[in-house]
């Protein structure tokens, strides 16, 4: 019983979040338009964590969310949470805003232009230990931090 009622748990608050989430990307879509439509993707994890995905044709892209089972936080994490003073219930959110960003800033390049940038893109977070201080993760975090923070006013 104590079995079926975890998974019940786990299985309904996975639920939540997409609801949550893609109530989330709706409202920022609005403000920030994409000009495609967009796939939210939320699965359990290890650890918080989120990538952003255009399809082949460039014609759709795809968020995708993990979320821990026990909401284990890595120190990368802990920073953030300490340095934007975000309960660990937004840090989903400000995940995908994350994620958003490096689709909105990617949007307009096509081909060859694309592929140079995230290979250059690779080759930095590969040889910089301290990932979150290059400058587009740094601002795909200035621009989770302000549509989060947006949010929360209009809430008060």
């Amino acid at each position: 019983m104590k079995w079926f009622r975890k998974l019940f748990w786990r299985k309904n608050r996975l639920k939540v979040w997409k609801a949550r989430l893609t109530t989330a990307l709706e409202e920022t879509t609005k403000r920030y338009p994409l000009g495609m439509p967009i796939d939210l993707h939320i699965s359990w994890g290890t650890l918080y964590n989120g990538s952003a995905w255009f399809n082949h044709k460039r014609n759709k892209a795809t968020i995708f969310i993990q979320i821990p089972y026990d909401r284990h936080l890595t120190k990368d994490d802990q920073a953030i949470l300490t340095q934007y003073q975000l309960s660990i219930e937004k840090l989903p959110q400000f995940i995908l805003n994350h994620e958003y960003f490096h689709l909105l800033d990617v949007r307009a390049l096509k081909g060859s232009h694309l592929r140079n940038l995230m290979k250059e893109r690779q080759k930095l977070a590969e040889n910089n230990s301290k990932y979150h201080q290059l400058m587009f993760e740094e601002q795909a975090d200035q621009f989770a931090w302000s549509v989060l923070s947006e949010k929360i006013e209009k809430a008060c």
